[in-house]
């Protein structure tokens, strides 16, 4: 990669999530840049399309986690 000029942006934070449904996916988020004046900038994106995807429990084969069962026996 060719670097023409460096910036004096900075990069700040970043969040964003995904859903899929069976073939179709949609994912959004956002990610902030400080400015070389100082402001902080947001930006928001998002998109969605069709495509595959599995849990990463199953890619990794870690077993399902379950709370314990509770009995509660009543007092009379």
């Amino acid at each position: 990669m060719m670097v023409l000029r460096e910036s004096r942006w900075k990069f700040n934070t970043s969040a964003g999530a995904g859903i899929g449904f069976g073939a179709f996916n949609s994912e959004g988020g956002m990610f902030a840049l400080d400015a070389p004046s100082g402001q902080t900038h947001e930006y928001i994106f998002s998109g969605f399309g069709m495509g595959t995807s599995r849990g990463l429990a199953k890619l990794l084969r870690i077993p399902k986690l379950a709370l314990p069962k509770v009995l509660i026996k009543k007092m009379n």
